[in-house]
């Protein structure tokens, strides 16, 4: 397979640019005089753990524009890029996600990128493949079709110690401005829309691998059944026994009270016509429950209540 090289090298043809003992399977974006290639030891087989990618730097006097025929030029396969950043004190990590046309959902050898030996540091960010086959293998950089740049969620595993302060913010990008970049973290159930804004949270225990950090691209605002379910708020009314759930419901939702061990307590119907909805637990004994709420939207809201 030929090397697909962006319109964005301004015509110059790369020469000597890796060892003789690799082949070139292709080439995800090309910035400037930096092209991201990535490349297999074996160019026949497919095998994840060789993969290696590298950034190499070129100089105009290492380029040359010649033979230009024998590499095919695509009209810009380039849809947007972002790079993701976190923060701890001076420690800085940061994951990368292209939107490419010759990329899909899945693994894409040439174009997705491995963390080194699948090897995650204390303190790092990385992602999970959107359709995953590598049974959880964590990726330094993710390529998705172009059609997915204004609906997709990318799981985000992320390594972090008890007590560091955290901070996440977009380092760089060439999104379409249409695009919106938000931060979900399902612990605090927020989203943060990152185009603008940092979103800073404080490691209660350690943080290790997947499960808590999303990725979410959209090429509008968040749905209205996502935001309205979001925005609802719900606490315990410990002097009258009751759950109180004030907002409007954009769906017909369900809910459902756990105790701490799972156990169903309380399943009911909630009125979408009503602003203000309540919930008897005056039979129900002191401790810590869970609540989840499920609309017809799809959207889910899950809230940790303490009763007394």
């Amino acid at each position: 397979m030929k090397p697909t090289i962006s319109k964005k090298t301004n015509g110059s043809i790369l020469r000597n640019c890796i060892p003789n003992s690799f082949n070139i399977k292709s080439v995800l974006v090309a910035v400037s005089s930096v092209l991201l290639l990535s490349y297999l030891s074996d160019f026949s087989g497919s095998d994840l753990s060789t993969s290696k990618a590298s950034m190499i730097q070129f100089l105009p006097s290492d380029t040359q524009a010649k033979n230009v025929q024998s590499f095919p030029i695509i009209n810009d396969p380039h849809h947007g890029h972002v790079k993701l950043m976190v923060r701890s004190g001076n420690q800085t990590y940061t994951t990368d996600v292209y939107f490419n046309e010759n990329a899909t959902l899945g693994l894409d050898p040439g174009y997705d990128a491995l963390m080194f030996n699948g090897f995650t540091p204390d303190f790092s960010l990385y992602s999970f493949l959107v359709e995953d086959t590598t049974d959880g293998l964590p990726f330094t950089i993710q390529a998705l079709s172009e059609t997915a740049i204004d609906n997709v969620v990318i799981s985000l595993g992320m390594n972090a110690s008890q007590g560091q302060e955290i901070s996440f913010s977009i380092a760089e990008t060439d999104l379409p401005e249409s695009i919106n970049v938000y931060l979900e973290d399902e612990e605090s159930n927020s989203f943060t829309l990152l185009n603008n804004n940092n979103y800073q949270t404080i490691a209660d225990n350690n943080i290790s691998g997947a499960g808590r950090f999303y990725l979410r691209f959209e090429g509008n605002a968040l749905s209205v059944s996502e935001s309205l379910i979001n925005r609802l708020d719900i606490f315990t009314d410990h002097s009258d026994k009751t759950i109180v759930i004030n907002g409007q419901l954009p769906y017909a939702t369900n809910l459902k009270l756990y105790d701490i061990n799972g156990k169903l307590l309380i399943y009911k119907v909630l009125d979408v016509n009503s602003i203000k909805q309540t919930i008897d637990i005056a039979n129900l004994v002191s401790g810590i429950c869970i609540l989840e709420l499920t609309n017809a939207g799809s959207r889910k809201r899950v809230e940790k209540l303490i009763l007394r």
